[in-house]
């Protein structure tokens, strides 16, 4: 009985690992699937809607593709379905120009002064359905029809700014899906709007280098314990070159596996090898965007991808303590256990997958996922084998 209850917590540490670790990734994808965007925090610069409209249709009069959205954001508002006498406070994010700028989901159009766009659980609180499209919201005494639920920030209604309102614009997104950088520079030329900001792509990186942070330990555990057997035999160089031809069989593995890519962004390369203080500059300026993001005031889109890498950072500190966890308790004496533990883990990580299916946003063929803990078992039988041949020949 002992035994089935060890075996028991032992496919559920593992189950929870892999859950852990499916649950970082697909937070990550989700903020992979935020539109590719700058924004620009106006703090003290004065914009209005009619600025932000004049200046897109400037845009539009001279037949550039250059497209931004304005956007300034209300608190704690109270929105009324009058039908059913159900009122909420909810957040409205004011816009001007094109909502996918700010949320995924269905389109609210520019000249859409009428209608908004709402996340599903003011539509349950307020309708008790997401059944809502085409019924009407009162908010500060006037009409919106709903268009459509978007699936980004929860209680956040978003609505087209109109032109003549009062209200400051707190932003301004700049889509660089294509031009990049290219994108901030014309808009600061052409309109005086200072090119300081967040990139979308910030949040998405961070939370990358987390997702990796497992896969990252399996592999230095793997090169580390090889390497310290190969110095170990290093006076014998057949030996010796084999297992260094070995470590590097198990680095490609892994990034066969991975599909880890290792790149330098041009960035961050000097114009000349002789710019000795081009460094210094350049990890300066690093810090000082670091120190912005870390204490900028935050609105309701950045709370929205934090709140993700959050969960993300979570997440991925419980999957590595219990890898390290299961890593003392499973231990692969045969070719029949590795067989036998490789099929569980292929079951357990479907489980896992099912589990999470409607909560997750996940390529669900990604070899990492299925394969990086069985690639991990995998060199600790192999390590095993190759210990007992050593034995035998080194007597």
């Amino acid at each position: 009985m002992k035994r089935v209850f060890s075996h028991v917590i032992k496919i559920a540490l593992v189950l929870a690992m892999i859950i852990c670790w499916v649950l970082s990734i697909g937070y990550t994808n989700r903020l992979a699937s935020v539109k590719n965007t700058f924004n620009i925090y106006f703090d003290e610069e004065e914009y209005f809607p009619a600025d932000i409209y004049k200046m897109q249709k400037e845009e539009k009069d001279k037949g550039n593709s250059l497209v931004f959205t304005g956007w300034h954001e209300k608190e704690k508002q109270t929105v009324l379905n009058s039908n059913f006498n159900r009122r909420v406070e909810s957040n409205i994010i004011f816009i001007c120009g094109q909502s996918s700028l700010v949320a995924e989901g269905p389109i609210l159009f520019e000249d859409d002064i009428k209608g908004c766009l709402i996340d599903e659980e003011t539509a349950y609180k307020l309708f008790g359905s997401n059944d809502v499209i085409g019924n009407t919201i009162i908010y500060d005494s006037g009409e919106f029809i709903i268009r459509g639920i978007h699936r980004a920030m929860e209680d956040t209604i978003i609505m087209q700014a109109e032109s003549d309102s009062k209200d400051k614009i707190q932003g301004l997104l700049i889509d660089i899906s294509n031009d990049g950088i290219k994108n901030i520079k014309l808009i600061s030329e052409r309109y005086g709007v200072k090119e300081y900001g967040v990139n979308s792509t910030v949040y998405y990186n961070l939370g990358k280098m987390c997702t990796s942070m497992l896969p990252l330990i399996i592999l230095l555990i793997i090169v580390w314990s090889a390497l310290k057997k190969a110095i170990e035999i290093k006076d014998r160089p057949v030996l010796f070159i084999f297992s260094i031809m070995m470590i590097i069989v198990w680095i490609t593995a892994f990034f066969c596996i991975t599909r880890y890519k290792i790149s330098i962004p041009v960035d961050i390369l000097p114009n000349k090898w002789s710019d000795f203080d081009y460094w210094s500059k350049f990890f300066q300026e690093c810090m000082d965007k670091i120190k912005y993001v870390i204490y900028m005031k935050k609105y309701m889109l950045d709370i929205y991808v934090i709140s993700y890498l959050n969960k993300i950072f979570l997440c991925t500190i419980i999957a590595i303590i219990l890898f390290f966890v299961n890593k003392r308790n499973i231990e692969i004496n045969s070719m029949k256990e590795l067989f036998i533990s490789i099929i569980a883990l292929f079951i357990i990580t479907f489980m896992a997958i099912y589990i999470l299916k409607e909560s997750i946003f996940i390529n669900k063929s990604s070899a990492v996922i299925w394969l990086i803990y069985p690639y991990y078992l995998l060199y600790g039988y192999v390590y095993l084998i190759k210990e007992q041949f050593l034995k035998r020949i080194l007597r």
